[in-house]
């Protein structure tokens, strides 16, 4: 079992700069950051793998995407 001292060391410290998100019609999400890594997230077949949500200033309209079961996406 991990307890949070085992774990501490592997985390990064402070949050990770994401450079670009790809987000594809089949469900699949890819998040590349400034030190190049790449977390990619699937599709599946049963759960909704991801939501995206912005925060934008007051007065503008922001977006939504959820990557639905069975390799869709959803956007508003």
């Amino acid at each position: 079992m991990s307890t949070p001292a085992s774990v501490a060391p592997a985390m990064p410290v402070g949050p990770p700069s994401s450079v670009e998100a790809l987000i594809r019609k089949d469900g699949r999400l890819t998040l590349t950051f400034a030190d190049d890594a790449v977390l990619v997230v699937e599709p599946d077949d049963q759960y909704e793998a991801f939501t995206v949500t912005s925060m934008p200033p007051p007065g503008f309209r922001g977006f939504r995407f959820v990557a639905v079961p069975g390799r869709g996406l959803a956007h508003w």
